[in-house]
């Protein structure tokens, strides 16, 4: 078996391993277990394949991968999370390139690493990662899930993330790790998910080679990093082999179609992370189709753990069906990027008219852009730099169906799944908040 991406071995440490003897990187056996202060257990160490794609959610300017971005989750060890007063949860971590001993020049140096594991969310209270991240009950009980831990803003990292983001476990339903190369955990959360959605699963079948990838995790414990450009290299039983940006930490990261947006399977093992360069540790570079490839299992081999979900009644079409959320999130100032709101709604619109209350906290909203994205992708532009320098954007809008830019196959009004609200500041200065957001489907 290769070296799962769980942890790192910190650089004093690897200097005293080495004076020892060498340990072969890359043999058949399992990786030489060793026990760290803590007295958790240590595991021999991903890579870069070609240029390196790995981007901040800031960064990330296709919406689709925003969306998938916000169900997935960073696995912390509950020591290094603590509450606070004020409803939100500081997370004790160490800096990246300092705790790795990196060279000066590997991208994010400077950021913080609080995660040891990755996940996603599958059902509104379960979660799936890496079976050799959570082993055990206490293991699990050891742990909280963080979601948005990620940096969505230049330079602002997540040392402090909302408390209603961070999840205990209840159960752990099913863990594995077996000599065939099977590698996963299902984990029931203590408490049902409602900002965000479930991702979608491959169902059947299996995934062709060279079908291009997208990977979401925390390498080497990062905050969240999106990694797109990858392919599948070759299919096995239980596993395929891709050509992924991914590190020690990724470990349990979704990995995804990028054309259909399912997820295919969990990153659990792959090439050594890093080399050595005059003194420090530089990432390892393979040149697309060389090295030895990522391996991640099937998500059809955890599908038999997921708990399948009761089926939702329709709503009435005289109440209609309404989602109301209140996320209170800071607008990145002059961004394109922006910020993503996943409404999650679990009906289509039909023939009911289709209702947008926004409220918006802005000092100048002739900054904003604020658009509203079906579950297909297609857009509605609800504001667009309109007035000037009044205050905030406050209000119903009334969307007309027929104003959607993009096309599908699926008409607008049978489309399910998750909606989303795409808000973004194109001028400096002036910041605002996303407050209070209502998608309703209506008669009336």
């Amino acid at each position: 078996m290769f070296s799962p991406k769980k942890y790192f071995i910190p650089l004093p440490l690897l200097l005293a391993l080495a004076s020892i003897g060498c340990q072969p990187q890359h043999s058949q056996k399992k990786p030489k277990q060793i026990k760290n202060s803590n007295e958790e257990t240590v595991l021999l160490p991903k890579v870069i394949y070609g240029s390196d794609n790995r981007k901040d959610i800031y960064e990330v300017a296709i919406l689709q991968h925003q969306r998938l971005a916000k169900s997935t989750v960073a696995l912390i060890r509950s020591s290094s999370v603590n509450q606070r007063s004020d409803n939100s949860s500081s997370i004790t971590a160490g800096i990246y390139g300092i705790e790795y001993g990196l060279c000066k020049d590997e991208p994010f140096y400077d950021q913080p690493n609080g995660a040891f594991c990755s996940g996603f969310l599958v059902a509104p209270d379960t979660i799936v990662t890496a079976g050799h991240c959570v082993g055990s009950q206490s293991e699990c009980e050891r742990t909280n899930f963080v979601f948005d831990y990620g940096v969505f803003a230049k330079d602002k990292f997540p040392k402090v993330v909302p408390s209603s983001g961070v999840y205990n476990c209840k159960k752990l339903i099913h863990s594995e790790v077996a000599s065939t190369g099977s590698d996963f955990a299902v984990i029931q959360l203590d408490r049902e998910v409602t900002d965000r959605s479930p991702l979608k699963l491959r169902q059947t079948g299996v995934i062709p080679e060279k079908e291009p990838l997208l990977v979401i995790g925390h390498p080497a414990g990062l905050p969240t990093k999106v990694a797109d450009g990858a392919s599948v290299r070759s299919v096995s039983t239980p596993f395929f082999t891709a050509d992924l940006d991914t590190y020690g930490g990724n470990s349990g990261s979704a990995v995804f179609n990028e054309i259909t947006g399912e997820v295919e399977g969990i990153l659990v093992r792959g090439e050594t992370d890093f080399t050595y360069r005059n003194g420090c540790r530089a990432s390892n570079v393979c040149n697309e189709g060389s090295c030895r490839g990522e391996d991640v299992t099937k998500i059809t081999q955890a599908l038999p753990y997921i708990p399948a979900q009761p089926l939702r009644e329709p709503a009435s079409e005289d109440l209609g069906y309404t989602v109301s959320l209140s996320p209170n999130l800071e607008i990145p100032d002059n961004s394109a990027t922006g910020i993503l709101v996943t409404i999650p709604t679990f009906e289509a619109p039909g023939d009911r008219s289709i209702y947008l209350s926004v409220n918006i906290e802005h000092p100048w909203r002739g900054d904003l852009i604020v658009k509203l994205i079906a579950p297909n992708g297609q857009q509605y532009t609800v504001s667009s730099r309109s007035g000037g320098s009044r205050n905030d954007i406050v209000g119903t809008f009334p969307i007309d169906k027929s104003s959607w830019q993009g096309s599908s196959q699926i008409p607008l009004t049978e489309q399910t799944g998750d909606w989303a609200l795409h808000i973004s500041d194109r001028a400096y200065r002036d910041v605002g908040t996303i407050k209070e957001i209502e998608l309703k489907f209506s008669h009336e």
